[in-house]
């Protein structure tokens, strides 16, 4: 008999996964306040993961 897979487990750790990661970034640019040029480009990449889910 096959494994039933659960689509919407996978995909429940997806956004668990994105949201983890999103916040993540956001921790890691609030400690780059020396650095703005480098905090914007960690920021966009923040809001283009969570744009792209």
């Amino acid at each position: 008999m096959k494994n039933k897979i659960d689509y919407r487990e996978l995909y429940d750790q997806l956004e668990q996964a994105v949201f983890l990661s999103y916040y993540e970034l956001l921790d890691i640019a609030a400690h780059m306040g020396d650095r703005p040029a480098l905090q914007k480009r960690i920021w966009k990449v923040a809001n283009e993961l969570m744009e792209s889910r």
